[in-house]
C-alpha cells in the first residue's frame, strides 16, 4: 500500500484512525452523505478523499494534526 503522502484517498479504517471514530460509524456517515466518501462501484468498500476529510474535520472541531503527520506536513 502506498505511503498516505501519496496517495489522494483513505481508506475507512484510516479515516476511522485519524478521526478517533469507529470504522463503522465512518461508513454510516459516508453512507448518509454527512462525511465526504463514496462506495466503490459494485462493492462495498468505500474511500475517502483525503483533503476533503481534512475540510470535514475541521468543519466540525476536530484535529487535523494525525492527517498533518501522516501527510508529511509541519
Amino acid at each position: 500500500m502506498p505511503r498516505l503522502a501519496d496517495r489522494t484517498v483513505l481508506y475507512t479504517q484510516e479515516a476511522a484512525d485519524l478521526s478517533g471514530l469507529s470504522r463503522a460509524h465512518v461508513a454510516r456517515l459516508i453512507d448518509r452523505g454527512l462525511m465526504p466518501g463514496y462506495r466503490l462501484p459494485l462493492s462495498k468498500h468505500r474511500r475517502v478523499p483525503l483533503e476533503a476529510f481534512r475540510e470535514w474535520l475541521i468543519e466540525h472541531g476536530m484535529s487535523t494534526a494525525k492527517v498533518d503527520k501522516k501527510r508529511g506536513v509541519k
